[in-house]
């Protein structure tokens, strides 16, 4: 069998969205009962959806409307695409979610420069939606590279109700320098190089995350879930980090798709926890 065989075809289905052409305020689709509106809370974006009748928040880390958006959804059997093009000045970002039977994921984000002809006029595009081997696939026509995501990368969004209001803060308990090592080199481990080290230093005003090793990484985080005992966080490149308070005696760990793809064959890593 050839695995490279496209699967699960996706057919665009109508948006109505209230507002000026490409600054809109309300969208949505009545039949699949799903409805979102776009949201400014301290120069970030809010993305608020209502989706058979439960209502979801993406919290992002920029503001999304430069200089327009625009959006579409695409439909297959149960599950729906819903692509949101926002336009840059040289180019455009596509933020990329996907709605199931209860619930929606985001996939993540792509950003690309615009292709211009002969005339020096913006090439349009067409899509050409599907899915096939766990990730999705985007055919945006002549002149364009196809974009390709892998879906297990995406996470759920959380209901409005456990995110709580957009504005809070995480709270106090939460707050400390989290450290954990894993070793990059196992036949190097006399070297110090081998190691590498992940620091999440959480605080009132900012949640940053720093990796010290051969190649040193750093990015600011957002919160997009919280439970009691555990806070997940996105990355700027669109991974995830969730660290949980073990049976909540002062035992944590750290997980996510970031962790996944720092260490081999391990999903988690223990981490101690140093007060500010």
């Amino acid at each position: 069998m050839n695995d490279t065989l496209i699967s699960n075809i996706y057919s665009q289905i109508p948006i109505n969205c209230d507002g000026e052409q490409f600054a809109p305020t309300n969208c949505g689709n009545k039949e699949k009962n799903l409805f979102y509106k776009f949201l400014i809370a301290n120069n970030k974006s809010v993305i608020e959806f209502k989706y058979k009748n439960k209502t979801f928040n993406h919290l992002l880390t920029e503001s999304i409307s430069e200089l327009g958006i625009n959006s579409f959804l695409f439909e297959n059997e149960s599950k729906m695409i819903l692509i949101i093009d926002s336009f840059l000045e040289y180019g455009h970002t596509f933020y990329v979610y996907q709605f199931n039977i209860d619930n929606i994921k985001y996939i993540g984000s792509k950003s690309f420069d615009v292709k211009l002809d002969k005339n020096e006029i913006e090439l349009k595009y067409n899509f050409d939606v599907s899915e096939t081997n766990n990730r999705l696939i985007l055919k945006l026509g002549s002149g364009y590279d196809d974009i390709n995501l892998n879906i297990g990368d995406s996470f759920i969004l959380p209901l409005k109700e456990n995110l709580g209001h957009t504005e809070s803060p995480i709270e106090n308990k939460w707050f400390g320098v989290y450290k954990g090592s894993f070793l990059q080199f196992k036949e190097e481990y006399n070297d110090p190089r081998s190691w590498a080290t992940v620091y999440i230093n959480i605080s009132k005003d900012s949640i940053i995350y720093e990796l010290h090793s051969l190649k040193e990484e750093n990015s600011k985080l957002e919160l997009i879930d919280k439970a009691t005992n555990s806070v997940t966080f996105k990355m700027e490149n669109g991974n995830t980090l969730k660290i949980s308070n073990i049976n909540n005696r002062g035992k944590y760990i750290l997980e996510g798709s970031q962790i996944v793809k720092l260490i081999a064959g391990k999903s988690s890593l223990d981490l101690t926890k140093e007060e500010n």
